[in-house]
């Protein structure tokens, strides 16, 4: 009977344990939300308001847990530029936020200079720190330094950015792909110049092709002229690459080099340059593209077909003309896009043309 008294208080006292635990819980959670939701009031009104005291604003927030201050603060400072960008950093330091930054970008320990880099852009554009941060030893600090960079910033640290490509850790090199494409127009003179490095052999070729990877990215007239130059080069996947963009309407006589990869010896490049003749709706190579209904490799004829499919009724006329050909391919592929755009199946396509006949 003592043992039966013994667990059922036991039960109890654990229910007991997990209604307070959560009470309390749940009391901290709305706590943490008050003063996140008024952290917000208080850094929006130094966004919004031009007149707001800064050294009100900043006392008021230094009196909220660095963590939640730093998040809110990093959020507002990646969504404002100019004068209210430069508001935020005049609060941060106020409130001490900046010092801190300081103190962990110097720090022995990478995990504290990690979260230094989390909120780089919270120091001033003068800072010594950043370039302490953009340029650390360790690869996880340097890739969330240059990932916490702000699309305005990419211009002034674009030849930090473009060395990062060359980069030993993917981390480091996919961050400053990132940074490069967020940076836009303001880093194309400094990208255009590096594709002229990169054909005359003077990078090596991963970097090479992470540097026409964000050029690719970049809707900018002025890279046109430098990417084409790689319409012959040696490397298939720089081919691949430009034959990938071509169809975004931004190169002049994109066709006659289109024409050119579409007779490429690399697979990739020919189902790339053939998906972007559908992409740029190029109807004068709607032929050419269906002779790659008979390519030997399926998603070459799978790109030439989905792009036939995209030319509308020149593309419907060629997939058409290929019904009958003698290659087994090129009529299974023909009959199978014909039957998508029609809603029927291949069968029912093929019964259709018989009939028809």
């Amino acid at each position: 009977m003592t043992f039966f008294v013994i667990v059922q208080l036991t039960i109890v006292g654990t229910a007991l344990g997990f209604c307070v635990g959560g009470a309390v819980v749940h009391r901290l959670r709305l706590r943490r939300n008050r003063r996140r939701e008024q952290a917000h009031r208080w850094a929006a009104s130094v966004v919004l308001d031009a007149g707001a005291d800064l050294d009100t604003a900043g006392q008021a927030l230094a009196g909220l847990p660095e963590s939640l201050l730093a998040d809110v603060l990093q959020h507002l400072c990646s969504d404002t530029t100019g004068e209210s960008q430069r508001r935020l950093h005049v609060v941060s330091q106020h409130a001490g936020l900046t010092h801190r930054i300081e103190r962990m970008s110097r720090r022995m320990s990478w995990r504290r200079r990690i979260q230094a880099a989390h909120l780089l852009m919270l120091l001033p554009a003068d800072a010594p720190e950043r370039q302490l941060l953009l340029c650390d030893a360790h690869p996880q600090v340097r890739a969330r330094a240059i990932e916490s960079l702000a699309p305005a910033a990419a211009e002034e640290y674009a030849d930090l950015l473009l060395g990062a490509l060359a980069h030993h850790s993917p981390a480091v090199s996919a961050a400053a792909q990132h940074a490069l494409v967020r940076g836009g127009v303001h880093c194309v003179p400094r990208i255009v110049e590096q594709l002229q490095r990169a054909l005359d052999g003077e990078l090596e070729p991963e970097v090479a092709v992470r540097l026409v990877e964000v050029a690719a990215e970049l809707p900018d007239p002025a890279l046109a002229a430098p990417l084409l130059e790689f319409v012959q080069h040696d490397d298939d996947r720089l081919r691949s690459l430009l034959a990938g963009c071509l169809g975004s309407g931004l190169f002049p006589d994109a066709g006659d080099f289109l024409a050119l990869l579409l007779l490429d010896q690399n697979p990739d490049v020919r189902a790339e340059a053939a998906r972007s003749v559908g992409a740029g709706v190029l109807y004068e190579l709607a032929p050419g593209v269906g002779r790659l209904l008979s390519d030997a490799h399926w998603q070459v004829r799978r790109e030439a077909g989905a792009s036939l499919a995209q030319l509308g009724p020149i593309g419907k006329l060629v997939l058409r003309s290929h019904l009958d050909d003698v290659d087994p391919f090129a009529r299974d592929m023909a009959m199978h896009m014909l039957g998508q755009l029609s809603g029927l199946d291949s069968g029912s396509v093929g019964a259709q043309r018989w009939v028809t006949a």
